[in-house]
């Protein structure tokens, strides 16, 4: 069977409503906080995203076919189906969905498209059928050609019952964070300053990193772990951090899928156990595993030494600068993929002193591999291509 392509992937999870897909800027939280100017706190950043995310992920392709610019698409919203869905014990949940939904006919959409301004509310009407149960959900076409639209190479996804499991406003924040960092196999470093402004805490009572590791990190992480197929770790950056007052300047998140992580656990202990290896290709599958993983950690220690030397962030500027807008550049102007970025700064500067260190010690690892594979018995040729990746052919 062929290898589907990235858009037939896509189309694949639009037409599975159980799964949100959309573009990253899109996911940003900007949404969210437009949705918090209300003193109703409770009702626009719990209610109303997963409202949001339910019409996402009911929104088809197949909707758009044959449907003029000034038509709407309609969805049926079973309301007890709905409520139960997304995890409410409140009483007062039918009345605080229907206050969303008057939110999100409010909340105006707004982008630029070709020659045209376009904006639109979320929800262009909304028709309540009394004693039915059901209320119909009118979207604009325009809304839900720029929803389905989805690039190929920057968008995320996740399946909707995971956030509809959240039950706190701080976790519904930022799962959707997380959820587009989940396979990007390092760790994410972000600022500060551009985390609390992105995600709508750069407020006074979180002006304490303290305040808003007890109240928002610290929570959220942990109910996300619990109730989601995701696992959150963290770490501080900054300095003095072990002292009294230590001055936070970043945070450092390590993001994995719960069955990812179980299987890398898995891997860990078979080798821990040292079960050896007498097939050749079994043993050329594991050192190319294995070649692939060291490749990743040293564009770590590489990403890691590069922003460590003011010297060396001119050069990584000079790449930022070359892929925006792309996305291996991220909102926070940080390269999204640090083995690319790694391979790239190696073709763009061959002779800079990381360069040639990291260039090193790739070889080294080879070398090394080479010898222990003529210890086991195995007449192996390696060979490092253009993209640094490990050809090993039998002699």
């Amino acid at each position: 069977m062929a290898k589907k392509t990235n858009s037939e992937y896509i189309e694949d999870l639009q037409n599975n409503s159980d799964v949100v897909i959309l573009n990253n800027p899109i996911a940003t939280p900007t949404f969210i906080r437009q949705l918090s100017k209300s003193k109703k706190a409770e009702i626009n950043e719990v209610y109303t995203p997963k409202l949001f995310y339910e019409i996402a992920s009911r929104l088809k392709p197949s909707d758009l076919e044959n449907l003029s610019r000034n038509t709407n698409i309609v969805l049926t919203l079973e309301i007890k189906d709905f409520l139960k869905s997304i995890q409410t014990t409140n009483t007062s949940g039918y009345s605080y969905l229907i206050d969303s939904i008057k939110m999100l006919q409010t909340t105006l959409v707004e982008w630029i498209e070709g020659r045209e301004t376009i904006i639109v509310p979320i929800i262009s009407q909304s028709v309540h059928k009394h004693d039915s149960g059901k209320i119909d959900l009118y979207i604009s076409h325009d809304l839900a050609k720029q929803i389905l639209q989805v690039k190929e190479t920057e968008n995320f996804s996740f399946f909707k019952k995971n956030v509809f499991a959240l039950q706190t406003t701080r976790s519904i924040k930022l799962f959707p964070f997380f959820s587009s960092w989940k396979n990007y196999g390092r760790p994410i470093d972000v600022d500060l300053k551009s985390f609390k402004e992105k995600l709508g805490f750069n407020k006074a009572v979180y002006s304490r990193f303290s305040s808003l590791k007890k109240h928002v990190i610290d929570p959220a992480v942990h109910e996300i772990n619990e109730k989601t197929d995701l696992f959150v770790k963290y770490e501080l950056l900054g300095n003095n951090l072990d002292s009294k007052k230590p001055r936070v300047t970043g945070i450092r998140f390590w993001v994995w899928e719960k069955k990812n992580l179980k299987a890398l656990e898995e891997k860990k202990a078979k080798q821990g156990r040292g079960e050896a290896i007498v097939d050749v290709d079994k043993y050329i599958e594991q050192v190319t595993a294995d070649y692939k993983t060291r490749l990743r950690k040293h564009a770590d220690e590489f990403y890691d030494r590069l922003l460590g030397n003011a010297a060396n962030k001119i050069h990584y500027g000079e790449l930022v600068a070359k892929f925006q807008g792309t996305a291996l550049v991220n909102q926070f102007n940080m390269i999204t993929d640090v083995e690319w970025m790694m391979k790239e700064f190696l073709r763009m500067f061959p002779y800079h002193a990381e360069s040639l260190r990291s260039l090193s010690a790739i070889r080294s690892h080879i070398e090394v591999t080479e010898q222990e594979s003529k210890q086991r018995g195995f007449l192996l040729y390696f060979e490092l291509d253009e993209e640094f990746g490990l050809k090993v052919s039998k002699a």
